[in-house]
C-alpha cells in the first residue's frame, strides 16, 4: 500500500493538498509535465476528462471526504486535501 505523503512535492497538477503520481510498477514517484490549475477536486475532475488524449479515467471520487483516484495507464494519481490516502492496487 502507497498513500501520499504531505511532505510529497506538488509535481505536475497544482491544487491545495499533497499530490503526486506513482508508478506501481516501478514503486516510484513520477514526473508529470502537463500543468492542470485546479481549485477544487470538482474541477481537477473536469479538467482532466478533457484531456482524453492521456485517456485518464476517474476511478473514485469521494465528494465527502473530496478523495480522488485517477488511473493514467498503470500510473495512480492520488489527492486528498484533508489527510493522507491510500493507493491500493487492484488485482484482476
Amino acid at each position: 500500500m502507497l498513500c501520499c505523503s504531505s511532505t510529497s512535492p506538488m509535481l505536475g497538477l497544482h491544487i491545495s493538498s499533497p499530490l503526486f503520481v506513482w508508478d506501481l510498477d516501478r514503486d516510484e514517484e513520477l514526473n508529470i509535465k502537463d500543468e492542470v490549475l485546479v481549485m477544487n477536486m470538482n474541477m481537477l475532475r473536469s479538467r482532466l476528462r478533457r484531456k482524453s488524449r492521456l485517456r485518464r479515467k476517474v476511478l473514485k471520487l469521494d465528494d465527502e471526504y473530496e478523495d480522488v483516484q485517477i488511473e493514467i495507464g498503470k500510473r495512480l494519481l492520488c489527492g486528498n486535501p484533508l489527510s493522507s490516502c491510500n493507493i491500493k492496487k487492484n488485482d484482476p
